[in-house]
């Protein structure tokens, strides 16, 4: 049965743009591992248009699109929208634009949002559980 995740952008940004850790590892092999299982269909990938934006603001978009092209030819891509109530809910919170993600994961049904950022996700843990793409 296909798996529904929701992604941060920052798994997008290490996959599009080879990203490395402090220890100078590559992170894009781990946010490509987690494509490739997609496309092997084990998952499905929730992209909030909240994750567009910010990849747009951070430059990102034209690539992503790309991505995003080659997930949805597969129906492996799943959207979502974001509407008053969870921007109400998010801006509650004292980490916006990570509540955000958390209350569209959870509203998307996915069974964990993948993070680079689990320590960010901890206070949301109550809405969707935040997991490091090689502990999928």
């Amino acid at each position: 049965m296909t798996r529904r995740i929701y992604l941060d952008v920052n798994i997008f940004r290490d996959y599009l743009e080879d990203r490395k850790n402090k220890f100078g590892q590559g992170l894009e092999n781990r946010a490509e591992k987690v494509f490739d299982r997609t496309f092997s269909c084990e998952f499905e990938i929730v992209v909030s248009d909240w994750a567009i934006r910010q990849l747009s603001q951070q430059g990102m978009l034209q690539k992503a699109m790309i991505l995003f092209q080659q997930l949805l030819e597969r129906n492996k891509i799943i959207r979502i929208k974001t509407d008053k109530e969870d921007i109400d809910e998010a801006k509650k919170s004292g980490n916006y634009d990570d509540c955000l993600h958390a209350i569209l994961a959870k509203k998307s049904n996915a069974e964990c949002i993948v993070t680079r950022n689990v320590p960010d996700f901890l206070p949301f843990a109550r809405l969707i559980e935040p997991k490091l793409p090689e502990r999928l």
